[in-house]
């Protein structure tokens, strides 16, 4: 049977990425408006807007800059190192992208085709939430300030009996000057003793004061809701108190600020407890006490935990202060494996996240949690909050330094390793970039492909091949949206578009051998 690659009305190849120089509409916009767009918009920290072509192509250098130095998008782990859920760095390709565009100065490609920006206030807020705990209005000064400011706000939850937690979400009540917070619990009355002392709402610290308060959330610009798998909750205590601890930057002239927090409970406690913890700390692993980094030096510090249950991790937090240069932190098995978790190796004290995992990370029991931390507490430390250094110890203070590696998890039973969390990498937060017709030249494909049919199409279309496939199926619009997704095998792989609104589409299929297919599909 002869093989068939053009077919009337349409375009069907096998592809290839080509080298053609990007352009705004064709792939930047999307790179832009998934990754960037999330923060840098008129309603949220982020010092500048990127909300159209005019905006990104008067700052193109900077971006360049940014993108290439992967200092944007923020998210510090070493994605080579670990594979994370809802990582927002971008791929290789994406910044080969942007470092190509911006020297054949930015074009902007057919403007019919541009995509629109995502709507500036893009916070996908948790809808019907439990509990909503709000802090007390607080009027934030910072423009006198030394230093950004940490300030924590005790909240009563309220409740009277133990629940379980499937769902938090940090809500902003200013996006413009909240630039991360931190959310624990606490079953002591120190919060509350340290909010009497000072005479404003909360009370200063970069940490809650209180050594038995437990991490259940971070907030980073741009992040949604941490929701835990359906079967799994975080407990929150009877009577429990929410320390809510926001970090402000400089310079904030006289704003209110009233930020909350949203709960959703399982619906009965019938789950499986998440734990929450230090594994990794400062006080009782390290190997060569004790945390203390003379004025003028660098000093690292190993760390080192006997892993005595088998245990299925979620996520991590790792935490230093100002100091911090480097952050690293994996197991060795009783079989001798290495077990890798984190390494964040230029450590920047303002982006600290949680880190979810793809998958959970099995660390079987008789394991050892290793960790590598460095401090530069020299005067070629632009963090250092001393001038000239100072000696510096352990301690809560934003100017003290602090070692903590936390860990969510669970007792491992068979079957947790399957659990996907998030099964994508460089998972955007608006579009799915796919490659379409500018990114992609035809190769001389391994297989024969024969045709879409039919093509316009009403309520199906069927790509056919001579022989069994098996792949992943995708359908965009022109606008990049991912309309279906779903696993196909055989020689007729059906394209079902019944429910499509009317316009042409673009079908990807990316066999699990062989070259990917891309077609363009009108729907009548």
């Amino acid at each position: 049977m002869k093989k068939t690659y053009c077919i009337p009305l349409l375009l069907c190849l096998s592809a290839k990425v080509s080298a053609q120089v990007p352009t705004w509409t064709d792939q930047i916009s999307c790179i832009i408006y998934s990754h960037c767009t999330p923060c840098h918009n008129p309603n949220s920290i982020a010092p500048f807007s990127l909300m159209n072509y005019e905006e990104a192509y008067d700052l193109r250098y900077s971006i360049q800059a940014a993108v290439v130095n992967k200092q944007m998008p923020p998210f510090p782990a070493n994605s080579d190192y670990q594979q994370y859920a809802h990582d927002i760095s971008l791929s290789a390709i994406e910044i080969d992208h942007i470092a190509a565009w911006v020297n054949a100065d930015a074009p902007l490609g057919d403007s019919a085709s541009e995509l629109p920006p995502p709507p500036p206030d893009n916070d996908f807020i948790m809808e019907n939430p439990d509990l909503v705990l709000r802090m007390p209005d607080y009027l934030v000064n910072t423009a006198t300030s030394e230093s950004d400011v940490h300030r924590c706000f005790p909240i009563p939850t309220g409740i009277t009996g133990t629940r379980y937690i499937a769902a938090i979400q940090v809500v902003p009540g200013n996006n413009h000057i909240v630039h991360h917070a931190i959310v624990s619990q606490d079953d002591t009355n120190i919060p509350w003793e340290l909010d009497a002392l000072d005479p404003e709402p909360g009370y200063p610290g970069a940490g809650t004061g209180s050594s038995q308060s437990t991490s259940l959330t971070v907030y980073t610009p741009g992040q949604g809701q941490r929701a835990y798998p359906a079967g799994f909750g975080r407990k929150l205590n009877a009577n429990s108190t929410i320390i809510l601890q926001i970090h402000y930057p400089i310079g904030i002239v006289n704003t209110w600020d009233s930020t909350k927090v949203l709960i959703r409970f399982t619906p009965d406690n019938n789950v499986r407890k998440i734990s929450s913890g230090a594994l990794m700390n400062n006080s009782s692993t390290l190997t060569n006490p004790p945390l203390y980094i003379p004025a003028g030096e660098s000093k690292t510090f190993y760390s080192q935990k006997f892993i005595d249950d088998s245990i299925a991790v979620f996520g991590i937090m790792a935490h230093m202060h100002l100091l911090g240069k480097s952050f690293k932190a994996f197991c060795i098995s009783p079989a001798l494996d290495t077990i890798r978790l984190i390494d964040i190796p230029d450590w920047d004290f303002h982006w600290q996240r949680y880190y979810e995992f793809s998958q959970p990370v099995i660390i079987p029991e008789g394991s050892t949690l290793y960790g590598i931390n460095t401090f530069d507490n020299t005067a070629n430390n632009p963090h250092n909050p001393f001038s000239p250094p100072q000696d510096i110890e352990q301690g809560e203070s934003t100017t003290d330094e602090m070692i903590k590696l936390f860990f969510n998890y669970v007792h491992y039973q068979s079957g947790d390793e399957a659990i996907v969390i998030d099964s994508a990498t460089h998972q955007p937060h608006y579009l799915d970039c796919a490659p379409l017709w500018s990114d992609i030249e035809p190769v001389s494909p391994d297989f024969a492909f024969l045709r879409l049919y039919p093509n316009p199409a009403e309520n199906y279309s069927a790509l056919e091949f001579e022989g069994e496939v098996t792949g992943e199926l995708k359908l965009y619009n022109l606008a990049r949206q991912l309309v279906l997704q779903q696993r196909s095998s055989g020689n007729n792989i059906l394209v079902p578009t019944a429910i499509l609104p009317s316009g042409m589409y673009v079908v990807i299929f990316i066999p699990d051998e062989g070259p990917v297919i891309y077609c363009k599909l009108l729907k009548n």
